[in-house]
């Protein structure tokens, strides 16, 4: 294998973090690499230290630019990428020396264009030997295995499947917006249960670890109608119906935030109409879920906040 690997790194204040980030890129046992690291209008000493890393290896190419937010970062970096292959790392986060070769291989043994390792999130888990799985699914019935992670990152992709997509500008969840199009679009993914991504989840200040409620937040729910609009559009009704019954719980989950959080009373009137929209079709279409959540979801239907009521929220 001599193909070259765009590794691309944005980064946004996480002095704390980034070295341990970039060195973890740095020392991989495959090392036909180009190394993208973005600071997004970084206002600590992340642009020095990725500075730093550039004049250490020769790899390492820092863009310096305005904040645009994760998907502005990593957009820019798609846009001037030479590698074959693409592969995201968050800059607080780290991985295993042989993670991209082993995403390598098991793209190019298994001819895919997608491939994807686990994660361990580092706080809360160990790192130890384990029996380990991989194979090869064809994209419908990966995405609705307990396989596939939404997140971009721990993934290889080939180049070409970013031809005409970016990652939405100036939004959160972004790789909710992307990700499942990419998979589908691939046809087929190549997956490994080892894990070789290091994930933290409760990095102060991060969007994640914060438990806060915002606006910016609902966007969830746009993504999540595009996804079951997409799936019904391509005759996927696995897909569609999974789509649909996720949307259905997380209109309710953010119904009784929005109400807890926001007190907008417009917004909570958009939600629960929207709610009541999908409510009967999910209930009379999906086979999957059980009578007795049936019968919830058709309680809420009037009443909303029995969700936050009835599953302990």
């Amino acid at each position: 294998m001599d193909k070259l690997v765009s590794v691309i790194v944005p980064v946004y204040n996480v002095e704390e973090y980034i070295d341990a980030c970039i060195y973890s890129i740095v020392i991989q046992s495959y090392h036909n690499l180009e190394i993208l690291v973005v600071d997004d209008g970084s206002t600590d000493s992340c642009g020095i230290r990725c500075d730093s890393w550039a004049k250490r290896d020769s790899r390492v190419k820092v863009i310096h630019q305005k904040n645009q937010g994760l998907s502005g970062a990593r957009n820019a970096a798609i846009n001037m990428c030479e590698g074959e292959w693409i592969t995201f790392i968050d800059s607080d986060d780290f991985v295993q020396r042989d993670y991209i070769k082993t995403l390598l291989e098991l793209a190019e043994h298994y001819k895919v264009k997608i491939s994807q390792c686990s994660y361990t999130e580092v706080e809360y888990q160990k790192v130890e030997e384990e029996n380990t799985e991989e194979g090869v699914l064809d994209s419908a019935r990966f995405l609705l295995s307990s396989k596939y992670r939404t997140m971009a990152w721990g993934k290889i992709y080939k180049k070409e499947v970013f031809e005409t997509v970016r990652f939405p500008y100036g939004k959160i969840h972004e790789d909710m917006a992307l990700t499942y199009r990419l998979v589908y679009e691939a046809g087929r993914i190549a997956y490994t249960t080892k894990k070789l991504y290091f994930y933290r989840t409760s990095r102060s200040g991060s969007i994640i670890s914060s438990g806060r409620f915002y606006r910016e937040k609902l966007i969830v729910l746009q993504f999540l109608k595009e996804q079951a609009t997409f799936y019904e559009e391509k005759k996927e009704l696995d897909l569609m119906k999974k789509a649909y019954r996720d949307y259905a719980y997380t209109l309710l989950e953010n119904y009784n935030k929005t109400k807890k959080f926001l007190k907008d009373k417009e917004m909570e009137s958009k939600i629960k109409k929207e709610y009541q929209r999908i409510c009967f079709r999910v209930v009379r279409e999906d086979n999957v879920i059980s009578l007795k959540t049936k019968i919830l979801l058709m309680s809420c239907f009037a009443m909303p906040e029995l969700w936050q009521i009835l599953m302990k929220e």
